[in-house]
């Protein structure tokens, strides 16, 4: 112990990566998934049906739901493998960062060493799993590297995605280091932990699909709703900036779409397309308890459509 708080900065450092790399070399391969849900009964049980295929167990944190979410992945928990389900306690309060880095820290106590973070409107195109792609890739990772790959956006329906804005590149895996964890935000957090110090592999031969586009209602809804969080949250930040960050989102002026391909949903028998298009309605009852609250001029300028 006295050497090690005689050591430099920098070779403690040197010391605490090797270590760690020592350690996750040793330790068994886990794949493990990590989800905040809340009030996903329509679509979550898909969604974890999918996720199962690339992962050895999965850790969910949920933000207080409201409707039978936590019903329904129960009876989910043994076919899907779901180990851990971390129930919020008190009064509601987004903060993504914290929700994270509590499903990391629970996917570490558990034995995971690569991580894929999705929402649960989010699915692998199933050409991730023919052959093990998927899985094979995640695992050649080393501690601290990342999978990077395309979000495609489904818009109007589940059967075209958009292609006039450009394609999103994220990163939605990484094999885990033991020591990085998420930047203090509340809401709009990256997938994986902004100090990961590893390589960046690109695949653009398969793709993460991503269906909040697909019924337009719900998401003017949605956008609505995480722009008046914002003006709550950060009542300091400008009505302009926060109109603009979402206003790609529902723009359709320029819309150009593309038929989405077969092979992205072959094998997934489970999916179902109605589930996507049905209404939502939890978000728009917060939304008027939060004009009763503070009063409606208070987001007057705010852009929503919620008819």
């Amino acid at each position: 112990m006295f050497f090690l708080k005689k050591m430099h900065p920098l070779l403690f450092m040197i010391f605490l990566n090797l270590i760690t790399a020592y350690t996750t070399s040793c330790q068994p391969a886990k794949i493990v998934g990590i989800m905040r849900i809340k009030n996903e009964a329509q679509i979550i049980e898909q969604c974890l049906r999918a996720l199962s295929i690339y992962t050895d167990a999965i850790v969910i944190i949920d933000d207080k739901s409201t409707d039978n979410t936590i019903e329904i992945i129960k009876t989910l928990a043994q076919e899907c493998n779901i180990e851990k389900i971390i129930i919020k306690q008190g009064a509601w309060l987004l903060t993504e960062s914290s929700d994270q880095n509590k499903l990391l820290q629970t996917g570490r106590k558990i034995g995971g060493t690569h991580f894929i973070f999705l929402d649960a409107d989010e699915m692998f195109s199933s050409d991730c799993a023919k052959n093990n792609f998927l899985r094979n890739e995640i695992l050649k990772l080393q501690p601290g590297d990342q999978i990077i790959m395309p979000l495609i956006e489904l818009c109007n329906s589940t059967k075209t995605y958009r292609v006039d804005d450009g394609i999103i590149i994220k990163t939605f895996i990484f094999c885990d280091d033991k020591v990085s964890s998420y930047d203090s935000k509340f809401m709009h957090c990256f997938r994986a932990p902004s100090n990961l110090s590893g390589k960046k592999k690109t695949i653009t031969t398969h793709c993460i699909m991503h269906f909040q586009g697909v019924n337009q209602k719900n998401m003017q809804i949605r956008q609505a709703w995480y722009r008046c969080l914002e003006r709550i949250r950060m009542p300091n930040k400008s009505i302009e900036k926060i109109n603009n960050c979402y206003t790609k989102l529902t723009d359709q002026t320029n819309l150009k779409l593309k038929p989405v391909q077969k092979k992205w949903f072959d094998g997934y028998d489970f999916f179902d397309p109605k589930s996507y298009e049905a209404p939502e309605t939890w978000r728009k009852k917060m939304l008027y308890s939060w004009f009763d609250q503070y009063g409606r001029n208070y987001f007057s300028d705010i852009n929503m459509i919620l008819n």
